[in-house]
């Protein structure tokens, strides 16, 4: 199961930290742009179905947004 927990939100976009289970896997967020997500892993195609179906049916409006997954930048 993925959590999440929201960093910032204004005029209808977000950012939230990611977890899968208790583990902190990256962030996420809506913009101008679409979808994004910052992850520190790899995703199974279970994993990524659940997080789609968790993201869709907390807000059906997303199912119509572009999405782009890229790898977590660590400094």
């Amino acid at each position: 199961m993925f959590k999440f927990q929201r960093i910032i939100s204004a005029a209808g976009k977000w950012t939230d930290n990611l977890y899968f289970e208790k583990e902190y896997i990256g962030t996420m967020g809506l913009d101008e742009e679409g979808l994004w997500i910052k992850s520190k892993r790899n995703f199974t195609i279970g994993e990524m179905n659940l997080l789609l179906a968790q993201l869709i049916n907390g807000n059906p409006n997303l199912s119509n947004e572009k999405m782009e997954i890229l790898p977590f930048e660590t400094l």
